[in-house]
């Protein structure tokens, strides 16, 4: 057998995006397991990194090689999304450290609008981004850490199966370890449910997961971490500071004078 599923797309840069991430959705698997308080949610891959690897492949994708595809390809063991054209400036990934990478955008006007769309982040921290939403899964160990490669005629992200291999009996210190995982993610489940309630739109709704993920419920925040994060300028930081306040999503800090905590859900 060569494929369970085959799929080609056509259509628009956001239909693309949809239609990818509805196939990779439809061909991953979620396990679960008990634990003593919660269910502890196990996937195959995480979501969110799969959504940066597919929105990194479409923004930065040569578009001047005509015939070529993005594929996506998902095997027992891991997941490969492959886009043709390498690092913009000619680099190879593999041979620099992530925190080290050039922002530099092959397709300019493609990254602004998915930036606007909520998509991306202007920092150009995707990729790192793919690592981080990895770590916070139960299953993730240094071994399932996501990994880059690059030519230059193309870029393949890697992403490994985070379920495959794995033992069905884990010693006790890895089960305290996934609870503690699995509380870091449902907490921004629960947060990221509560944005869906409000009239937000999109680039609002990922501006305030951005800071969420960053801070948390206990570590203060100011305007100009919300211009940093977030990649936008100190007027639309205060209006989205104004916001929130508005939705009782934060409250002042008590380090100090326009210092900020995101509000427990519980509080509210």
């Amino acid at each position: 057998m060569d494929a369970f599923d085959s799929s080609e797309f056509t259509g628009s840069i956001i239909k693309l995006l949809e239609d990818g991430m509805s196939f990779i959705k439809r061909n991953t698997k979620m396990m679960w397991r008990k634990a003593p308080t919660s269910r502890i949610e196990m996937p195959e891959y995480a979501d969110r990194s799969c959504l940066e690897a597919l929105v990194n492949a479409l923004v930065h994708r040569s578009y001047l090689e005509l015939g070529s595809e993005i594929h996506i390809d998902i095997f027992d063991d891991r997941m490969t999304i492959y886009s043709p054209g390498g690092m913009a400036d000619g680099s190879i990934i593999q041979n620099q450290k992530l925190n080290e990478v050039s922002s530099k955008r092959r397709n300019p006007v493609l990254a602004d609008v998915f930036s606007r769309l909520g998509y991306m982040e202007r920092q150009g921290s995707g990729l790192e981004k793919i690592i981080e939403w990895y770590q916070v899964c139960a299953n993730y160990t240094e071994e399932k850490m996501p990994t880059f490669s690059s030519t230059s005629s193309q870029f393949i992200v890697t992403l490994p199966n985070l379920n495959y291999g794995n033992k069905t009996v884990l010693s006790e210190k890895k089960q305290d370890s996934d609870i503690e995982k699995t509380g870091l993610s449902t907490k921004k489940q629960d947060y990221e449910d509560l944005l869906n309630t409000l009239s937000l739109t999109t680039p609002t709704h990922n501006n305030i997961m951005a800071l969420f993920n960053q801070f948390g419920f206990s570590e203060p925040f100011t305007r100009s971490d919300i211009v940093s994060v977030c990649g936008i300028t100190k007027s639309p930081a205060s209006s989205l500071l104004n916001l929130m306040k508005r939705f009782n999503l934060i409250i002042p800090a008590n380090k100090g004078y326009g210092q900020y905590i995101f509000q427990d859900l519980e509080q509210r």
